[in-house]
């Protein structure tokens, strides 16, 4: 089901604001929290952009509350971050050269933390936040230092993982991580923290106690920029720069299939349905696809994460909170929510082509059922 949102319905905007990052979720179902960006018309003229914590009701994408976090640069691709805490009491925002940790209950900012580098760089930046599976220390993800990194094998970036004491808000020890952290993901046990690098195409994966464990290689060039875990832990799904999803098997770190070319730009937004084998991507381009890991198949998309053209300001970003339904943020437009009933979208398909699969595409989309004539039936020929 490509072009424009034909089924569905719309979901609210939030004015003069765009979701710049995956959503957090505070309470499953009831309440998540987003980074969002105030809109910036000329962005020439425009030094630092505001950026706001913002609580919704992700069934009806009611505003709760907002937070101001602090300001970020009008250029950087992201510029902000969420990360909720394991007990879902505080919410930890990064915006750049701060981190500001907000009580999600109150609404209250607990603490702000400095972006302070072992050796200032004018590209240095919190671009990540995440927690301790016990909440006791706050990892926060940066990059800037430009060195000669031997593990790259030429000059690159480094960053550090800033571990965080959560009683006293101060800086315990730093670790440092080549290529920098764009992205951070503990696995559903929570016995893998899995790091997106910034300034290289690899995913570096680090035991509880931050020792490092392995460096896994992408393609070149195909920076991860979102990364999540099946909800079994098994396989790791990676967003990147080129527009593709790359599927990790997590026992023996090697790919399930050759990475899916699934959009036209960077995806920064992955995860997986509740069937446990379908990606969830979206990207740059205000779009999503859902790409079937186990049969490396494209089950839909591109398509359009609002009901109205892309205008370019923002990206698309998944609204956690519904089993039945896909829910995407749209920039600074009304998002568009999905039903994921799969009898919605069939007879959707078959309004749009008039006819019945045939039996080659029958094969190719559902293998391990008996061929019908679907759409004869839905369009009563």
């Amino acid at each position: 089901l490509d072009g424009a949102a034909g089924f569905g319905s719309s979901y609210p905007d939030l004015g003069e604001r765009w979701i710049s990052n995956r959503v957090g979720v505070v309470d499953p179902g009831r309440l998540v929290v987003a980074p969002a960006r105030r809109l910036v018309r000329s962005r020439e003229t425009v030094e630092q952009v505001p950026l706001d914590a913002v609580f919704l009701d992700p069934r009806t994408g009611e505003e709760v509350a907002s937070v101001p976090a602090g300001r970020t640069g009008a250029q950087p691709s992201f510029g902000g971050s969420v990360s909720v805490s394991p007990d879902g009491h505080l919410v930890a925002v990064t915006t750049i050269r701060h981190t500001t940790v907000i009580d999600a209950r109150t609404r209250e900012v607990e603490t702000t933390i400095p972006l302070q580098a072992p050796v200032w760089d004018p590209d240095a930046a919190f671009w990540a936040s995440a927690w301790s599976p016990d909440g006791s220390r706050l990892l926060l993800g940066t990059a800037g230092r430009a060195v000669n990194t031997p593990e790259l094998k030429k000059p690159g970036r480094e960053g550090d993982l800033v571990v965080v004491d959560t009683t006293s808000w101060r800086v315990e020890r730093r670790v440092v991580v080549p290529g920098g952290v764009r992205v951070l993901e503990w696995s559903p046990d929570q016995t893998v923290l899995a790091v997106g690098q910034e300034a290289a195409a690899t995913v570096t994966l680090f035991d509880p106690s931050l020792r490092r464990q392995r460096v896994v290689e992408l393609r070149p060039s195909d920076y991860p920029f979102d990364l999540a875990f099946s909800a079994d832990g098994s396989r790791l799904a990676v967003g990147g720069a080129e527009g593709r999803v790359s599927v990790l098997d997590t026992e023996s770190w090697e790919l399930v299939h050759e990475p899916a070319l699934l959009q036209g730009a960077r995806i920064v937004d992955v995860g997986w349905l509740s069937d446990g084998r379908t990606v969830v991507a979206s990207g740059m381009d205000e779009r999503a696809s859902l790409y079937d890991s186990s049969r490396n198949l494209v089950r839909a998309g591109p398509f359009p994460a609002s009901d109205q053209p892309p205008d370019g300001r923002g990206y698309a970003y998944v609204v956690p909170g519904a089993d039945d339904e896909l829910v995407l943020s749209g920039g600074d437009q009304p998002g568009h929510r999905y039903p994921l009933d799969p009898a919605v979208w069939l007879a959707t398909a078959c309004r749009i082509a008039g006819r019945d699969l045939t039996r080659d595409e029958w094969r190719t989309y559902l293998p391990d059922r008996p061929y019908r004539r679907t759409c004869a039936e839905i369009l009563g020929g």
